[in-house]
């Protein structure tokens, strides 16, 4: 829905559980780096805590990538980063 290199891309989300998200990736500078900002609207507050988890895990495996390094996907890391969430956003 937005495209606008290099600093900005969203798309739609098509899921049954939040059928009008919408995702926006957006960067911009940061003093001598760069701020990455991950936005995830129109999510239900039954999945919010969920997918929260599901990104934070994602994005914890960012700067390996950035090194040329896979980074297996943990299940158990995400149920760890849910439990920190819990109490933090609506349920």
């Amino acid at each position: 829905v937005v495209f606008e290199p290099p600093t900005r891309l969203a798309w739609t989300w098509p899921d049954a559980l939040h059928p009008r998200s919408v995702v926006t990736w957006s960067l911009e500078p940061d003093g001598e780096g760069t701020r990455l900002t991950l936005i995830q609207d129109g999510l239900p507050g039954a999945v919010l805590r969920s997918v929260s988890a599901g990104w934070h895990t994602h994005l914890e495996g960012l700067p390996g990538a950035i090194e040329g390094r896979r980074t297996a996907w943990n299940a158990d890391r995400e149920r760890e980063i849910a439990r920190l969430y819990e109490g933090r956003l609506p349920a």
